[in-house]
């Protein structure tokens, strides 16, 4: 089952499986990392505040609204 970023819990980890951001946003994505197949795990995940995630041994802080664009599989 496909969830966006931003549903998955702190400490939980995923599989980037797409996108449907439009172009602007997918290419500021893809220059963090964030391809197709790319292992993520959600560090912090509190309402009211931007996701922090790890991807390719970096962190990453993304708004909620580019979290939602980012299409993942639990792992």
């Amino acid at each position: 089952m496909k969830y966006s970023l931003d549903q998955l819990l702190g400490n939980e980890c995923g599989k980037v499986i797409g996108f449907t951001a439009g172009a602007k946003n997918i290419s500021r994505l893809l220059s963090f990392g964030l391809l197709p197949g790319c292992p993520v795990t959600v560090l912090q995940n509190r309402e009211g505040f931007s996701l922090l995630v790890q991807a390719r041994g970096m962190k990453i802080a993304l708004g909620r609204s580019e979290a939602r664009c980012i299409e993942v599989i639990r792992s």
